[in-house]
């Protein structure tokens, strides 16, 4: 069995196991994958994205704000150290539109611009370099996680 599958199958117990079998179920009815073009253009950009998450964006497509069967869903789709803090998937489209989200952000902290903030020295330190895959924003909006 793949790692996507069993993890899906404990997600739908978890959700089976916490009073959220209509939540599941209508979730699963109506969720759909990838559309081949987009996951070619995500593997393209992020050629070593792992097979795990693409196996999991050809079951669903991403579950932040996102659009089945003329609805909006936001489905806690990731878990978490943090147990009160679950993850949403994105979409392939936002994984690909925020390719450079990380460098937007982060890359004074990556070039180690800030003396008082602590970056674990197996972090790159050229922020020119990043290919940091965004595939998930946490329950509190994202946060900063």
């Amino acid at each position: 069995m793949k790692i996507s599958e069993k993890y899906l199958l404990g997600l739908k117990k978890a959700y089976y196991d916490n009073n959220g079998v209509e939540t599941w179920d209508h979730f699963d009815q109506i969720k759909h994958g990838a559309s081949k073009t987009d996951m070619e253009q995500l593997k393209e950009i992020f050629p070593d994205v792992p097979q795990p998450l693409v196996d999991l964006l050809e079951y669903v497509d991403g579950t932040y704000w996102r659009t089945y069967a003329d609805e909006e869903i936001a489905f806690f789709f990731l878990g978490s150290d943090l147990n009160e803090y679950p993850y949403y998937l994105l979409s392939s489209k936002e994984m690909i539109e925020n390719q450079s989200i990380a460098y937007t952000y982060y890359a004074d902290y990556i070039d180690r611009k800030y003396d008082h903030v602590e970056i674990d020295s197996k972090i790159t330190d050229k922020s020119a370099n990043l290919k940091w895959l965004h595939f998930s924003d946490c329950m509190n909006n994202g946060g900063t996680s």
